[in-house]
């Protein structure tokens, strides 16, 4: 049963191999520009404070959590962990 499983996996592979090659490109069409950008923009924001402040106030009233740039306190986690190995 287990070489019937194999022969069926190695000519499922064969044939998925061999459906992928082909030497005829006449299929492919010429790709469509998208209409958007994704990602970064191609220019730097201006450091205002203006527009600072109006971002925040545009964003703050739909947020439900800031970016909070805080560490946890990793020190005192490996503590317990490693009181806990300890016991």
């Amino acid at each position: 049963m287990a070489r019937l499983t194999r022969a069926a996996a190695l000519l499922a592979m064969t044939v998925a191999l061999l459906a992928g090659c082909s030497d005829d490109h006449s299929s492919l069409r010429p790709a469509v520009p998208r209409t958007y950008f994704m990602g970064f923009s191609s220019f730097p924001p201006r450091p205002d404070l203006n527009l600072a402040v109006a971002t925040i106030d545009a964003w703050a009233p739909r947020a439900d959590a800031g970016l909070i740039l805080a560490d946890p306190p990793w020190l005192s986690q490996w503590d317990v962990i490693f009181a806990r190995r300890r016991q």
